[in-house]
């Protein structure tokens, strides 16, 4: 019975690591490539709100459907994401999102040939400490860096960053917000989004 279970186990790990690995490898095959991303973390009394707009281009000459895996760290400091929206183009058209697992989502991206569009990500988590986590490094799975990426987090008025995700960044503080903000050209990461502070 016990080999049985892990069993399961290693079955569960195999199909989240195919599910986070084959959508990008499959979109590379068919000319869609992952261009930008501009991330918005904001921490408002418990909750983790993510709000992310990320450029793919479709260089194929034909057009594209595709199902695209984006995964979301859910564990004992911060709760599956909830109130999920995704979005594409001026017009916020709506996204299918199918698939919701504690660990992430999947959504159907349809684009035209040789055409840019930016989706947008939007949903929250609950926290249980004073840290959050979102994964990055999946992008190193679409095998090129990313032209474009902007990271802001912004914490209560009072809150002390304590671990930042990365250095040096620019610091404002207004409207009640302490805001942290990031920029790179060429991006590359080198470890996922991690943040932790007090108050």
């Amino acid at each position: 019975m016990r080999n049985i279970t892990r069993l399961s186990v290693f079955a569960l790990v195999l199909i989240c690591l195919w599910g986070m690995y084959s959508a990008p490898l499959q979109a590379r095959a068919s000319g869609l490539s992952f261009e930008t991303e501009q991330l918005v973390f904001t921490v408002q009394d418990s909750l983790w709100l993510f709000d992310g707009d990320f450029g793919f281009y479709n260089s194929g000459l034909r057009e594209l459907d595709q199902a695209i895996y984006f995964p979301v760290p859910a564990n004992e400091t911060q709760s599956p994401a909830d109130q999920v929206s995704v979005v594409i183009g001026e017009q916020q058209q709506s996204l299918p999102v199918f698939g919701v697992s504690p660990q992430g989502f999947w959504f159907q991206l349809s684009m035209q040939p040789q055409s840019y569009e930016t989706v947008r990500i939007r949903y929250q988590q609950v926290l249980r400490e004073n840290m959050a986590s979102y994964v990055l490094l999946t992008a190193l799975t679409w095998g090129k860096p990313l032209a474009y990426a902007s990271y802001s987090l912004h914490l209560p008025k009072g809150a002390r960053l304590l671990h930042s995700p990365f250095a040096e960044p620019e610091i404002s503080a207004q409207d009640g917000w302490n805001s942290y903000y990031w920029e790179f050209y060429g991006f590359v990461p080198e470890a996922n989004f991690e943040a932790g502070w007090e108050f």
